[in-house]
């Protein structure tokens, strides 16, 4: 009896080809099974969860290491008004050359900012991205997501209340001036520089001593030396 190895050798590689694809396509349509499974489980446990937390903070949502999970938008904002209501009598004394001006926080709005922390807190989880919106509220509920405090003061209202010193310090810069007529000098005068209030740097010395102000359990009585930018004549 004659055997045809070339033949059987094509016959067993057929078989295990058909084989192979038999198995690599059960996998594929179990592996589209589980991952549709997965996201309609996940959508509608998102689904769910949205529902539940309706107009509130998502668990884990922390602002100023204050956990605001549960919480609606006004709640979280009345939390905040309370917080500035401690520090309404907090004073800021500008300090110069040319006078001093004393100012209470409460005067200048001067705290945290109510209506963006409770913005910040309720939007964590509301992007409307599907899984960033899951990735999120996950990331919450596990492990927290923590949010810095924002603080706020009204510019225009202190830049008013200090304009008796703005205006002591202010000085417009002189030009040189060298008049010459009929061969002789008849006008001459020296340069000399102006100066006003720095109100960027100031804005920024501001900011930077609220988060002390907010944080102490007492009224401060803080001091600030009015910074003052030299302006060149021409």
């Amino acid at each position: 009896m004659k055997i045809n190895f070339h033949k059987l050798k094509f016959d067993l590689k057929f078989k295990y080809s058909k084989h192979v694809i038999r198995t690599l396509r059960v996998f594929f349509w179990f592996s589209t099974g589980a991952l549709l499974s997965f996201f309609l489980l996940a959508s509608f446990s998102l689904f769910t969860y949205q529902k539940l937390y309706e107009n509130k903070v998502y668990q884990g949502v922390y602002v100023n290491n204050i956990n605001f999970g549960g919480e609606t938008k006004p709640e979280v904002k009345n939390i905040f008004t309370s917080k500035n209501s401690l520090i309404k009598d907090a004073s800021i004394t500008f300090n110069s050359n040319y006078g001093i001006a004393t100012i209470s926080a409460s005067q200048i709005n001067l705290g945290f900012d109510e209506q963006l922390s409770s913005d910040q807190a309720y939007s964590i989880g509301r992007s409307g991205n599907f899984f960033s919106d899951l990735s999120l509220i996950l990331q919450a509920y596990i492990g927290g997501v923590y949010l810095p405090a924002s603080y706020t003061y009204d510019q225009n209202k202190l830049l008013s209340l200090i304009e008796p010193v703005s205006k002591a310090i202010e000085k417009k810069p002189l030009d040189a001036l060298f008049k010459f007529e009929n061969s002789r000098v008849t006008t001459f005068r020296l340069s000399e520089e102006g100066q006003t209030v720095d109100n960027n740097l100031l804005d920024k010395k501001i900011l930077l001593l609220i988060p002390n102000i907010v944080s102490s359990e007492k009224s401060l009585a803080i001091q600030i030396n009015i910074p003052i930018k030299i302006i060149e004549p021409n």
